[in-house]
């Protein structure tokens, strides 16, 4: 998917990730237990939306699993 996301980056785009971060941390922090991976899903998917992709699509790409480190890391070192 080569979707660029429609985003100025800013102070405010900052501001909102932290605080998304910090959202999700407490009640980690508060109750290791009570933390499901769906919850950190759905706030990546909600800052999607924020930033402009359509609700359809920041649930499919918050959806699908991690790519391995290693494979990441080959993927940039290619268009570097």
């Amino acid at each position: 998917m080569d979707t660029l996301l429609p985003i100025r980056w800013s102070c405010q785009a900052e501001g909102l990730v932290a605080g998304a971060a910090l959202c999700l941390g407490r009640p980690l922090r508060d109750n290791p237990d009570a933390t499901t991976p769906e919850a950190a899903d759905q706030v990546a998917e909600d800052l999607l939306r924020m930033f402009g992709l359509p609700g359809n699509e920041a649930h499919e790409i918050c959806r699908q699993p991690l790519p391995d480190l290693e494979t990441a890391a080959d993927r940039q070192g290619a268009t570097a």
